[in-house]
Order: C-alpha cells, then structure tokens, then sequence
C-alpha cells in the first residue's frame, strides 16, 4: 500500500458510511477497482482508517453548465475553467471500529432480514450478537435498539472476493 495522497474527500457532496466522492490531484487518477484509504484523525480514538473500492470515475469541465461549453472551454478556449476529476468510492471497511457503547446492562436488539437477536451490555457497555447464516443478497434494513435506535440501510450479505 502506498502512502501517496491522490486527492481528497470533496466536501461539496454529502458523505456516508456506505459511499464518499473523492476529488483527485491534478496529476493522478484512479480507475475503476482500484482500491483506496482515507486517514482520518478522530479525537479520542485516534486514526480511523476507511477503505474502499473505486466505483466510478468522472472527469467534468468545472464552471461548464450545457453540453456546448464544451466547445467553448477545449476548443475555443473563451470560456474558463478547470478540468475537474473525481472518484466515487464504496466503502468496504472502517478500522478500527468505532461505535458508541450502551449502558451497563441496556438490552440491544439486532434485527434484520426477518430475524431479531438481543445482547445485554456489560459492565463495559460492549454487547455482540451473533446473526444467524444469510443468502447472498440484500439491500437489507438492518435496525438496532436500545435506548437509542441506528437503523442501516441497503445493507448486503455475501462475500467480497479481490483478485
């Protein structure tokens, strides 16, 4: 793995946990499979680390607002603007995990797809609950309750191979 930097996390576009855009340097480029890492500085636990998978990459005349700037901008060159290029990736993994602990003893309940699995906290407030084996497939709503509810969206199940 490389520690070059290639770009950064466009700003100007909303960020999720399942997807980010990334706007890359002048002189890089990703292509599509191309696996990546954003370093990510988190206060009070340190560096987070998210990688993933390149899905598609974009190249756009900023500035340009019809098909025919195009023209004006490349060929004419009386219109300004700047060659822009980004990457949207999905995200495959977040290390380390970083999640909110329950109260001491709170039940938290897991369901998704049809079956629900409920966890008492410990002392610690860490819980885990097993899932019972899934089918390949989703999108699948995942939603966990305590005191507080998180619910996931368009989560799917199966495996991820990279050759």
């Amino acid at each position: 793995m490389s520690d070059d930097r290639v770009g950064r996390v466009l700003g100007s576009e909303h960020t999720t946990t399942a997807e980010f855009r990334v706007v890359l340097e002048e002189e890089e480029y990703l292509q599509l499979d191309d696996l990546i890492v954003v370093r990510t500085e988190v206060p009070k636990v340190g560096e987070v680390r998210t990688y993933g998978v390149i899905t598609e990459a974009e190249a756009v005349y900023e500035g340009a607002q019809y098909e025919s700037d195009t023209h004006r901008i490349a060929e004419l060159g009386i219109m300004p603007a700047a060659k822009v290029r980004t990457a949207r990736v999905a995200v495959t993994r977040v290390d380390p995990e970083v999640w909110v602990s329950a109260d001491p003893g709170e039940e938290v309940t897991v369901q998704i797809n049809g079956q629900s699995k409920t966890a008492k906290a410990g002392q610690d407030g860490a819980w885990q609950v097993v899932l019972d084996p899934m089918p390949a497939g989703g999108p699948h709503t995942m939603s966990i309750k305590g005191k507080n509810s998180v619910r996931l969206d368009d989560v799917l199940v199966g495996e991820v191979w990279i050759c």
